[in-house]
């Protein structure tokens, strides 16, 4: 739903900044001008978004591999790319099958209670898990976690509450960073939606106007 509105703003944006601009479809050099200021602006906008994609989706493979081989240190769960999160096929024999893809739920105790996130594993899972929700909570009860982490530290100093901390800490930049690749993707489905309603505004311009 976010990206068609995305898509519908970026249109609209194309053809506001026309107006902005002056626009007359019947002057065709001006027209020509306009649009490649605004398809420039659009094309901006890809570059951008494509540098905190790659950035992120980076930092995110890097963090997935921390947590796996050096803090879990166990083999790595990752979901099929392929494989729907919610699944409903109607066989030739009209049986149903339904299937429905869990991802790990990683638990952190927070003092008064325990919080569980999902972890992601690959780029479907930035959009079909709700990752905003799982960050905010963890931020809301990072000091929470980390009082708690520091009184059993004082009581008992191990490798595994060592490791807890490290574990919550990375679940964090993992969904930060999953938000940050959601946050460029948007932004470059916007900087599209603006390159394609210039060039539209321009060639058809005449008729809508």
């Amino acid at each position: 739903m976010i990206n068609i509105f995305i898509q519908i703003a970026g249109l609209a944006i194309s053809f506001f900044l026309f107006q902005l601009l002056g626009f007359d479809p019947l002057k065709i050099s001006e027209t020509l001008t306009q649009s490649a200021i605004i398809i420039g602006f659009g094309v901006a906008l890809i570059t951008i978004a494509d540098i905190i994609e790659r950035n992120k989706i980076e930092r995110f493979k890097e963090n997935i591999s921390i947590f796996y081989s050096e803090i879990e240190k166990t083999k790595p769960w990752r979901r099929w790319p392929f494989l729907k999160r919610n699944g409903i096929k109607k066989l030739l024999s009209n049986e149903i099958i339904t299937s429905e893809l869990k991802n790990p739920e990683i638990p952190f105790d927070v003092g008064t209670h325990e919080i569980k996130v999902n972890l992601p594993t690959v780029i479907e899972d930035f959009f079909d898990l709700p990752i905003l929700k799982d960050y905010l909570e963890m931020r809301k009860y990072h000091t929470a976690f980390l009082t708690a982490y520091s009184n059993k530290m004082s009581k008992k100093h191990n490798e595994e509450l060592l490791k807890t901390h490290s574990r919550y800490e990375c679940m964090y930049d993992i969904l930060k960073t999953a938000i940050l690749f959601k946050t460029g993707r948007l932004l470059k489905i916007f900087g599209i939606s603006i390159t394609i309603g210039s060039a539209l505004v321009a060639i058809f311009g005449r008729f809508i106007t």
